[in-house]
Formats: C-alpha cells, sequence, structure tokens
C-alpha cells in the first residue's frame, strides 16, 4: 500500500488461487487479493511480468528444480504424466530441528519422508499447467547437506525423437544466464548432480529417453540456498529494480570442495 515493491521469500504468495493455498497450507489465506497480484518469481518463466510486478514470490526449492526439468515438456505439449522424486540435503529441513530433519540425525540416512505429494506439487502443478492428478512429488534425505536433484519420470504422450527434445530444451533454456544444459557424453555428466552447482545460481538440467521415444527422465539440479531461495530472489529483484539481472550473482559453484 506504500508503493513499496518486494520479493517475498516466504511461500506466502506462491499460489494464485485462494481454494489451492487453503488445501496446501491447511487455512484460509489472510488476504487473498495479494495472491492474485503477484508473480511468481521464477525469472525463467516470468521474466518480463517480474519487471513490472509491484510483488513477488519466492520459489520452493523442490518446486524450482521440478519445474525446471518439465517446463520446456510441458510448454511442448508432450507430458501425459511425471513422476517426480526431489532427493535433498538437509539444509533443506526447514526452520525448525527435528530428529526427522536435525543434520545429526539424518547424516547417512537414506530416508523418504514424502512420497506422493510435497506441497511444492501446488508450485509445480501451477507453473507447468499439468493437472496435478497427473503429477506426484516425492522427497528423499539423502547424505548431503545443500543441493536438490529433482528426477521426472515422465510418461509422454506420443513417441518424441532425441533431436526434437534437444530442439526444445536449447529454445528454452539456450539464452538463459543460470540455466545450463548436460552434455550428451560423456554418459555420467549427462544427468546432473548437484555437486556442480553447489555455492551457485546456476542450475544444470538433463534428460535421457527411453528407446521407446514414450519414457524420458528428466533431471534438474539446483543450490537449494541459492537457485531455490535467495539466489533466484536477489535474480528477481534485479529484474524488478531495473539492475542487471546477474547482478551479485555469478559467483562459480566450489566444486570441487
Amino acid at each position: 500500500d506504500r508503493g513499496t515493491r518486494v520479493v517475498d521469500l516466504a511461500a506466502d504468495v506462491r499460489l494464485r488461487d485462494p481454494e489451492v493455498y487453503q488445501r496446501w497450507y491447511g487455512g484460509p489465506h489472510p488476504d487473498p487479493g495479494l495472491l492474485q497480484e503477484a508473480v511468481y518469481g521464477l525469472p525463467e518463466l516470468h521474466r518480463e511480468e517480474i519487471r513490472r510486478a509491484r510483488l513477488v514470490s519466492g520459489v520452493g526449492c523442490n518446486a524450482a528444480a521440478a519445474i525446471l526439468a518439465l517446463a520446456p515438456l510441458a510448454r511442448a505439449g508432450v507430458v501425459s504424466e511425471a513422476r517426480i522424486e526431489a532427493r535433498v540435503g538437509s539444509s533443506e529441513g526447514g526452520s525448525r530441528a527435528t530428529e526427522g530433519s536435525h543434520h545429526p540425525y539424518r547424516s547417512r540416512a537414506l530416508r523418504m519422508f514424502e512420497p506422493f505429494a510435497h506441497r511444492h506439487l501446488a508450485e509445480v502443478s501451477q507453473e507447468t499447467g499439468l493437472p496435478e492428478d497427473r503429477l506426484t512429488l516425492g522427497v528423499t534425505a539423502v547424505e548431503s547437506v545443500r543441493g536438490v536433484q529433482a528426477v521426472a519420470t515422465v510418461t509422454l504422450a506420443e513417441p518424441v525423437r532425441e533431436g526434437d527434445l534437444w530442439k526444445t530444451y536449447r529454445a528454452a533454456y539456450g539464452s538463459e544466464p543460470f540455466v545450463f544444459l548436460c552434455p550428451a557424453r560423456p554418459s555420467h555428466l549427462r544427468l546432473p548432480d548437484p555437486r556442480l552447482v553447489m555455492g551457485s545460481n546456476r542450475a544444470l538440467v538433463g534428460f535421457a529417453l527411453h528407446p521407446d521415444g514414450r519414457r524420458l527422465t528428466a533431471v534438474a539440479a539446483i543450490d537449494n540456498l541459492l537457485k531455490g531461495a535467495s539466489g533466484t530472489a536477489v535474480q528477481a529483484a534485479n529484474l524488478l529494480l531495473g539492475c542487471p539481472e546477474t547482478a551479485g550473482l555469478e559467483m562459480r559453484p566450489v566444486y570441487p570442495a
């Protein structure tokens, strides 16, 4: 109301539909009008809208990774359904330490703590346009402090060729300052590892197509504390304020530290 332009790191204004918000967050939104005004803060999808916005939301870290993996396919209209598993480090454990989330308890564990419907699924559905009943989002705690690897097992609506998939992903991300496609070779680099982006605002995206042309594994890796949170917020704030989009975000990954 005072004319201040805001990028909100919290989850309060990520979802546009008040009914969807209530279903996923367990209660009515205190100011539903803000949901209609806010722009979802992922520049790769909403760059020009963010430039003009008064209010920009943060992004869920699991959602950001899953959306980056799936958005080019969803826009191309080739997705029948997608089963997503987010493999996450302990820094995604929430604001309060519990025996399920605190790093000393999580360390050396391999624990799936949400098998089907993490609440970031609502963001994935909203931003890809894929209905919730055609998506799942499970989350597994792995032996890592930072990072998200979103692995989407996709059933395609019709057979596709690998060359066409490369064209689709390159068209989506070829000019993006922070999204990089994994190479087809060598094979161990074709699907991204979060270690390779840790400490940076970068996202790595890769895919592998089944020989039948109908099944696909699409993967995105990000640092959950940067591209999955504060880094994307700074990127959005740069756009909103008319600064260079990459200002303050050009740090290189710290791999192999």
